[in-house]
């Protein structure tokens, strides 16, 4: 019987420590990994070529995200073009700070630069030349070779076209032009600057010829097949991942192996997304400094505790944890962590070691490999899938939390915190930080999310009269529209 031929074909890699040449599939068992704490890098060869002494070739954070590039075409054009590069590398210094979204940028990164490649590729084949270099796509002259360049790379063998990815290749050609453009400045090359303004001019001219019509694809997607009723998740499937999320971290915890490790940390990950209607990657990234500071409450603190002379309001203040997390942006979201996670919570705290993560990984929830964590939307795939449930997304439900939020009769205060708990409002970096505002997040957010997730939603109704006719947000009803 013939052996079967490896989808990748083993490659050499480079030990950054000892400098020595080791077959990939066998990297991670050589000298160094096995006996440093920290783990070397496994560089590619190629990365080891004119190596130049500036800031780019030698910063090691880079070297990381251009080794990360398969084997390829594109990959090998990504590593070792200077201009793909150094649009790649003034992307990540604008970005290299952001604390806890180290696996965003550099798969933004990464996207950015393999998709810039791909374009030159198709650039140069209908250009005919062998020999145009990617700043030749950045010339008025060739400004036509590029629009075609771009219609065909984003139009499928069925003449269909990729809204999403022409608009990408947008925003990435105007940021590359950008940063070509500081760097000729930079540079003291003048007559390139010059023309390369002048070529921003004449893109952006015909910009509304070749985008608009996917501005608006993507806008009537959004409108017409976010915003159905039929898009919201089922509501008995909902309190039976609920239901069966408690019975599987209650079950592990009691037969816990190190085996588990892996499937409660998802149980866990997944049960704070849905509860929190946090976008998928949010709560998977928690750091452990925002997980200390919830639980010694820093944003809880006992003396504000103390004001609190509504029983319902003191009973919701010691069932919750708050944590705030990075957000979209710039933005901090809080996180409400139930205290019947807390146990699965310091198991995974405390195995962590015994399952392998790295003791210098600053997340709560994170993974074997390098300094990441998991992955929020695969935790909760992965669980549902386990429940027999097909996928309820993160995006399903804030969605779904945002209906029932129409529905009710809040007052504007109560609006705001709701609204700067989804991750909407501007300006909540300038009031995150005052402790009144954790104290009236636990309360009203805790007091609405326990509502929606046990199902008894009508009791956020006011009972007495009210000047605005109320609105009762009828969940049968609801599914019944969704099924016509």
């Amino acid at each position: 019987m013939r052996e079967r031929k490896p989808v990748l074909e083993d490659q050499l890699r480079v030990c950054s420590d000892c400098k020595g040449f080791y077959s990939n599939k066998y990297f991670y068992k050589h000298k160094c990994v096995i006996h440093k704490d920290s783990a070397p890098q496994a560089l590619k060869p190629r990365l080891l070529q004119n190596v130049m002494n500036d800031n780019m070739d030698n910063d090691k954070g880079f070297l990381d995200i251009l080794n990360r590039f398969r084997e390829g075409e594109v990959g090998d054009f990504c590593r070792t073009n200077k201009t793909i590069k150094l649009i790649g590398y003034k992307h990540f210094n604008l970005r290299r700070h952001e604390e806890g979204k180290q696996d965003e940028v550099r798969k933004t990164i990464m996207a950015e630069m393999r998709e810039l490649s791909k374009l030159f590729f198709c650039f140069r084949s209908l250009s005919g030349s062998e020999e145009r270099m990617v700043e030749d796509m950045f010339r008025r002259e060739h400004l036509l070779d590029l629009m075609e360049a771009l219609k065909q790379l984003t139009t499928t063998s069925d003449k269909q076209e990729k809204h999403g990815q022409k608009l990408f290749l947008d925003a990435v050609l105007l940021r590359s032009v950008k940063t070509l453009e500081g760097y000729f400045a930079q540079t003291m090359q003048d007559t390139k600057k010059k023309e390369l303004k002048n070529f921003r001019s004449a893109y952006k001219s015909l910009q509304h010829e070749l985008f608009p019509s996917a501005r608006q694809k993507c806008i009537k997607n959004s409108l017409e097949t976010n915003r159905k009723p039929a898009s919201l998740p089922n509501e008995q499937k909902v309190l039976q991942l609920k239901e069966f999320i408690a019975t599987e971290i209650s079950f592990i915890l009691k037969n816990y192996t190190v085996k588990n490790f892996a499937y409660l940390r998802s149980l866990v990950v997944a049960r704070l997304t849905l509860f929190n209607a946090r976008r998928g990657e949010e709560a998977s990234r928690m750091l452990f400094s925002e997980w200390e500071e919830a639980e010694k409450g820093t944003w809880l603190p006992d003396e504000e505790l103390e004001k609190i002379k509504d029983h319902a309001e003191q009973y919701l203040l010691g069932h919750f944890k708050l944590a705030y997390l990075k957000g979209k942006g710039k933005k901090y979201v809080p996180v409400l962590i139930p205290n019947d996670l807390m146990s699965a919570i310091q198991v995974l705290k405390q195995d962590r070691s015994k399952f392998g993560i790295r003791e210098d990984n600053p997340f709560l929830f994170a993974t074997k490999i390098g300094l990441s964590h998991c992955s929020g939307w695969h935790a909760v795939a992965e669980v549902c899938a386990e429940a027999g449930i097909n996928i309820i997304t993160a995006t399903k439900m804030r969605h779904r939390l945002s209906s029932i939020y129409a529905s009710l009769d809040m007052s504007p205060e109560n609006r705001k915190i709701f609204l700067q708990h989804m991750g909407h409002e501007e300006q909540i970096n300038r009031e995150n930080y005052q402790c009144p505002l954790g104290i009236r997040t636990a309360c009203i957010m805790g007091k609405m999310l326990s509502s929606v997730d046990e199902g008894s939603v009508s009791e956020l109704h006011p009972k007495g009269p009210s000047t605005a006719p109320e609105e009762k947000f009828d969940v049968q009803a609801l599914q019944e529209w969704k099924s016509k």
